[in-house]
């Protein structure tokens, strides 16, 4: 209905308009056209008197070029001639039979200027024979060339008057320009008068050149002569030659002395100073007016042709027009009701993306002053206000103090600028906690341009940050604020560097039992804050080993001697230095063990750094060719520590989530060994398992891992995993061990054995019997570190496990490394062929996990998702 009213309105109102529009522009044109006549004639009459009077202008300009140009040609060519003759008479002089003297060269000199046009004159040599060459002496009106003659030391002068010169050249230019002439037909003349008085007065110039009437040439003329219409015009273009230089003067001319009739003119002229001279030209006004009513009449011509086809192509355009009305009439009839469909679908679409922006999201609105005008359910629920407590206030309400002015005062600026702003922001709820929000805030502007409000649309990520913080908690060492051995283990493994430096500081467990833990505590601090103003600008990371010890990772591309010399510079600097807590001075003296590589970095750093320590000496590099005394020593420093850490329980089980991509959770649980030293260090068991199988230790330590995760993954009935070597499986005690403390805690159905070590694997028949009996008890079986050592398919199909793990050497650069990709893509091949579950070790990036998710891998483990933790503080949901 609505449509068909527009329509109808629409062909009227379309018709009204056109028909006006028509009539309007018609009578515009024709009056335009008509005035335009009167402007193109006023106009074509101006232009061509200024294109006469610029051609006038332009024919005096070359005039004066040629007068100069012809001025210099022939003063230089007398010049020379003057010297010429001057030269010739010398050399006649010269060539002369009779011996030299003044009175026979006078004689000479006489002849000779009687036959050239020169004269000759004599002059003494006394005051300089620098004289030599032309000279000219205006008042004297001459202009000469001398030379010198040496034989009778006297000059000889070849000279001439400058206004016999002048008077030449002046001639040979008014023949040449009598003969010009330019224009129409050939009709302009160039007419030149000889200046006596520009005062003007009687008789104040002279005729000397008139092509059209050379009988007046030689006539003197009087400035008080008026024209035919008593003007007296020559006064006035004397004033304006005098001012300017040049003058435009009109006025009207006879044409001859026997006819009374006379032509109006206008003439330029320029005055010529060097000689007085007034150079001019003109045109007569007939010829222009003959132009203009030519031109004046085609131009009406014209006009009426126009004005004819103006009214033809209004009729016309007029039927044109009603019909093109018509036809998008009915046009718009259709696009209006579609274009009302439209605009209903695009309102509900535009309502309902609306309503799932601000549902899923923290949605805040605010005006120009970021007064707050709307917001969301979400919004009050992680503030903790409610929707009136809200509006009308600002978003300081929820601002937490940690943050920084600065962060504010960027983000007015941004959005006050029209850009969109986004960033992390910390915010305070009403209750006092903090919650974290990942900012998008965009201003929304009017028609103009103008900013109309502002939309803020937030996302919670305060978990995210506690884990990060929690991560962060776990590689920092919260005493220095160094990173621990837990992230030197993993950078290591990532190889950010080959040379591991231990420098450990000695005398702070004396400090600490005379002084105190507080005073050590600070004295250590002292040290690494020292330790890393030496560092920084290096290509060396600093981490807090132990107790009293730092770690010092080189970069693959840093060389190993200033890697060296770097280590010195630290060891003498915390010698030398003398420390000040709670004003009291400490001395601390320190040794350091170097080991370069990265296969054995702990264990030969730490076996360099007891030596160094053992013969007192400040730095020691691991040699593979120490003594066996040397080692013998190290072992039983380690045989002790383990000893120590089981007598005194600190054999302790860390465990890491293993990650299972299709529910988004941990799934499952790796228990790990770990050994806290007396001075509390975690040390990893790489540095002390070698040892403790050596010194049959290590059965003892295997039990006491499962005796801890046994007791603490059955009360959560979550499951877990633990390592067993072949070690632990050929041997018989333990494997009864381990068979009754499955039945005694009940995990049969929750326990994983990850076999390691493959490579030390030499009798399948005894593994197969092991992996039988522990699956008769419901255990499942893993291979760790497939892919590296002597793993091979083979050995899968023979110990039938429900798991491979790939190794982290593999999983690690999966991301960089084509070779890796291929070998990873055949094991899980393998895998699903063989129905065995993949898990990827070793994930520690986004860009690793998505190679690894394309190839299909739903278990992944690693820093990404979790970071070892003591197992008490593991309290896992049970599993459904």
């Amino acid at each position: 209905m609505f449509a068909q009213k527009l329509s109808r309105w629409h062909l009227l109102s379309s018709w009204l308009i056109i028909f006006t529009i028509v009539i309007l522009f018609g009578s515009q044109l024709a009056f335009t056209q008509i005035q335009n006549l009167e402007s193109e004639v006023t106009q074509f009459k101006t232009q061509e008197l200024q294109s006469r009077v610029f051609l006038n202008k332009s024919a005096i300009t070359q005039a004066i070029t040629y007068i100069d140009h012809k001025r210099n040609e022939t003063h230089t060519a007398f010049r020379n001639t003057l010297k010429e003759q001057t030269e010739a008479f010398v050399a006649l002089l010269r060539a002369s039979k009779a011996p030299l003297s003044l009175e026979i060269a006078a004689t000479m000199a006489e002849s000779f200027s009687q036959h050239h046009d020169i004269r000759l004159a004599f002059h003494s040599a006394a005051l300089n024979h620098d004289l030599e060459g032309y000279h000219a002496n205006k008042e004297q009106d001459e202009v000469g060339y001398l030379h010198y003659i040496p034989e009778l030391d006297v000059y000889v002068l070849g000279h001439q008057s400058l206004s016999y010169f002048e008077k030449r050249v002046k001639q040979s230019v008014l023949d040449t320009l009598r003969y010009i002439r330019f224009g129409k037909e050939n009709s302009g003349y160039i007419f030149i008068m000889e200046l006596y008085n520009i005062d003007g007065g009687k008789e104040f110039a002279k005729e000397i050149l008139l092509p059209i009437n050379p009988n007046k040439e030689g006539l003197r003329i009087d400035s008080d002569t008026k024209d035919e219409l008593g003007n007296r015009y020559r006064e006035d273009y004397l004033k304006q030659l005098k001012e300017k230089g040049f003058a435009i003067t009109r006025y009207v001319y006879p044409i001859s002395e026997t006819d009374n009739s006379a032509r109006e003119k206008i003439s330029y002229l320029e005055l010529y100073r060097p000689w007085n001279w007034v150079i001019g030209t003109g045109v007569y006004f007939d010829h222009l007016n003959e132009n203009i009513e030519t031109y004046k009449k085609r131009s009406l011509e014209r006009l009426k042709l126009n004005l004819y086809l103006l009214a033809l192509f209004l009729v016309v355009f007029s039927i044109v027009a009603y019909a093109i009305s018509r036809y998008f009439n009915r046009r718009l009839l259709a696009d209006v009701s579609l274009y009302e469909e439209t605009i209903k679908k695009h309102e509900s679409a535009l309502s309902q993306y609306k309503h799932a922006v601000i549902e899923s999201t923290i949605y805040s609105k605010t005006d120009p002053h970021g007064v707050i005008t709307d917001v969301n359910h979400e919004f009050c629920r992680i503030s903790g206000y409610t929707k009136e407590e809200l509006i009308g206030k600002t978003h300081a309400l929820i601002r937490h103090p940690e943050e920084l002015d600065s962060t504010f005062k960027n983000l007015w600026e941004t959005i006050t600028a029209k850009r969109i702003f986004k960033a992390v922001l910390k915010n305070r709820a009403k209750n006092g906690d903090t919650f974290y929000a990942s900012s998008t805030i965009m201003p929304i502007l009017d028609t103009h341009g103008n900013i109309q409000e502002y939309i803020a649309l937030r996302i919670d990520i305060t978990e995210q940050m506690e884990q990060e913080r929690r991560i962060q908690r776990q590689i920092t060492d919260r005493l220095t604020g160094l990173s621990n051995i837990e992230r030197l283990r993993e950078d290591i493994r990532i190889q950010l560097g080959d040379k591991l430096g231990l420098i450990k500081v000695t005398g702070l467990k004396d400090v600490s039992s005379f002084y105190g833990q507080d005073i050590a505590e600070s004295l250590l601090k002292l040290c690494a804050t020292e330790l890393q103003l030496l560092t920084h600008k290096e290509p060396i990371t600093l981490y807090r080993f132990a107790f009293d010890t730092f770690a010092f990772l080189g970069s693959m591309h840093a060389k190993k001697e200033d890697f060296l010399l770097i280590l010195h510079q630290c060891i003498q600097n915390l010698k030398t230095s003398s420390k000040s807590v709670g004003h009291v001075n400490f001395d601390v003296g320190a040794h350091a063990g170097v080991a370069f590589g990265t296969d054995h970095a702990f264990q030969e750093a730490q076996a360099a750094l007891d030596q160094a320590r053992t013969n007192g000496q400040e730095l020691i590099v691991f040699d593979t060719n120490l003594s066996i005394l040397q080692i013998y020593q190290h072992n039983i420093e380690w045989t002790r520590i383990i000893k120590t850490a089981l007598e005194n329980n600190k054999i302790l089980a860390y465990a890491q989530g293993i990650f299972d991509l299709s529910t988004n959770s941990i799934c499952h649980y790796e228990v790990l060994m770990r050994l806290e030293k007396e001075d509390g260090t975690i040390i990893s068991p790489s540095l002390f398992l070698p040892v403790a199988k050596r010194s049959n230790l290590y059965l003892e330590l295997t039990k006491r891992i499962v005796i801890a995760s046994f007791g603490h993954f059955s009360s959560f009935r979550v499951p877990f995993s633990i390592n067993l070597t072949a070690q632990d499986v050929y041997n018989v005690e333990f494997v009864a061990f381990l068979e009754e403390h499955i039945a005694h805690f009940s995990v049969g159905g929750l326990l994983t054995l990850e076999i390691v070590e493959t490579e030390s694997v030499d009798s399948f028949e005894r593994i197969s019997t092991f992996i039988e009996r522990m699956k008769r008890l419901g255990v499942k079986i893993a291979i760790d570190d497939f892919g590296t050592g002597y793993s091979n398919f083979e050995y899968l199909l023979k110990i039938k496990a429900d798991y491979i793990k790939i190794d982290g050497s593999l999983i690690r650069t999966i991301d960089v490394d084509a070779n890796c990709q291929k070998v990873v893509t055949a094991i899980v091949a393998f895998a699903r062929e063989s129905s065995m579950e993949v898990v990827a070790e070793f994930v520690h990036s986004k860009t690793v996990l998505e190679h690894v998710q394309a190839l299909g891998i739903t278990k992944c483990q690693g820093y990404y998702f979790h970071t070892p933790e003591p197992l008490h503080v593991i309290t896992p949901k049970p599993l459904k």
